[in-house]
């Protein structure tokens, strides 16, 4: 991905992340216990969102980053060391 893409797929997930964290926080005030369960899975997926934005912008030195999806169902993100170029 190129910087610009990278700086907004990390804006995004944040502002995704945002929005579930509320939306578990809304979710708290209805005691039934599926609601509960709910919540807890909004809250550990807003954490995990975060997270990979955060690791997003630290990982983009101004060239974008590469995402590799592996088969074994986790992901790295690594720095691009030149510009990536489209086209």
């Amino acid at each position: 991905m190129t910087d610009y893409e990278s700086k907004r797929l990390a804006f995004d997930l944040r502002n995704a992340g945002t929005v579930m964290a509320a939306t578990a926080a809304i979710s708290g005030l209805i005691p039934a216990p599926p609601t509960q369960l709910v919540r807890a899975i909004t809250h550990v997926l807003a954490a995990g969102t975060h997270t990979v934005a955060n690791d997003i912008s630290f990982k983009n030195n101004g060239n974008g980053v590469t995402i590799n999806i592996h088969y074994a169902l986790y992901f790295t993100i690594n720095p691009q060391l030149t510009p990536f170029k489209r086209g």
